[in-house]
């Protein structure tokens, strides 16, 4: 099972960028990769189990499946209900730490997949790894 991990240190007040991220529906408010997102069926945003809708800069439709939101470690996990991508399985993690002393923030974002078509493996890193890398940029920018 193909994982990735992404982490950076990043210039930003962590309340702010936690309540950012945990906004589950924002998304596209924040991260550039995304065009418009939003939550499904008028539930309320973070909720476990929420549904949410991703439309991609190409038309691409994604549904997420909001796993886990936990505001003392600052952590939320989704998972992949319905993708054009070809992977089974996926679930993603973004976590949150404050940096002890400092207005800076440990950023991670990381996940694990199946593959359906393991010849896409080098393709399927780079796509998610540039989605982690410009998500976590600009929430450095947004969070300060």
């Amino acid at each position: 099972m193909p994982s990735l991990e992404f982490n950076a240190v990043i210039d930003a007040d962590i309340d702010r960028a936690w309540s950012i991220v945990k906004r589950f529906g924002e998304l596209a408010k924040w991260h550039p990769s995304i065009a418009k997102s939003e939550i499904e069926g008028g539930s309320p945003d973070g909720l476990i189990g929420v549904v949410r809708r991703v439309e991609l800069p190409t038309g691409a439709i994604l549904r997420e499946r909001l796993l886990s939101v936990d505001d003392v470690t600052r952590t939320l996990s989704y998972g992949f209900i319905e993708s054009p991508l070809p992977v089974e399985g996926y679930v993603g993690t973004v976590r949150l730490t404050p940096i002890t002393g400092e207005s800076k923030v440990f950023a991670q974002w990381f996940s694990r997949y199946e593959l359906t078509d393991p010849s896409q493996e080098e393709q399927m890193r780079t796509a998610f790894m540039d989605v982690y890398i410009s998500g976590l940029k600009s929430l450095a920018e947004v969070s300060r």
